[in-house]
């Protein structure tokens, strides 16, 4: 009988994936692209995108 052990992929992904807050900001300027092409969007996502647009604009990247 052979035995297979497999690793974890776990770690491994999470070491590679980008940090948390670049994936973050991809899926708000991916929103943000579909909501300027006059796509409706649900009330919570045009919230977030309004939230974080406001954030964005009271502390801008110099």
């Amino acid at each position: 009988m052979k035995i297979n052990h497999k690793e974890d992929p776990i770690p491994h992904r999470r070491s590679n994936y980008p940090y948390v807050g670049d994936q973050l900001d991809a899926i708000y300027k991916g929103f943000e692209a579909i909501q300027n092409q006059g796509i409706k969007l649900p009330k919570e996502t045009e919230d977030w995108i309004n939230y974080i647009a406001s954030i964005k604009e009271k502390f801008p990247k110099h």
